[in-house]
């Protein structure tokens, strides 16, 4: 099992579990961001730069209406591969075109199912273990 620790991220005068992320992208390459570990999040959401620049149009993908304690966004589903560390999973990714969306979120589709996650909130850091058969 191989154990990822990440230290919460400062942001508007709170620490938060984000953690950096890679997205394949059309040519093979990896691009490079941060996700907020959201377990309240069913799909993981990106910004529509974040699809662009992974070579998307993101409006070819399926449209969903995915909600939360903010109301409720328009986004367009596509499958892709991430990275968390050294570990690659497949997921389908929601991205939005919506101009401000705050922070990535990275959900729990692809993602929970090949890690334990742990939010230690004490030492403020995020532990991702990685299940060996997910």
């Amino acid at each position: 099992m191989t154990r990822y620790e990440f230290r919460y991220v400062p942001l508007r005068g709170s620490t938060f579990p984000m953690i950096p992320v890679q997205l394949k992208t059309s040519d093979g390459d990896w691009f490079a961001t941060n996700a907020l570990v959201d377990s309240g999040a069913s799909v993981s959401l990106f910004t529509g730069a974040v699809g662009r620049s992974i070579g998307l149009n993101i409006r070819e993908g399926r449209k969903v209406t995915p909600s939360g304690i903010g109301g409720s966004i328009m986004a367009y589903l596509h499958p892709a591969k991430l990275k968390v560390g050294d570990e690659e999973l497949d997921a389908e990714v929601a991205f939005t075109g919506r101009q401000r969306l705050p922070v990535n979120l990275l959900g729990r589709a692809g993602v929970f199912e090949r890690f334990l996650v742990t939010f230690d909130e004490g030492n403020r850091k995020t532990i991702l273990e990685s299940v060996e058969d997910p």
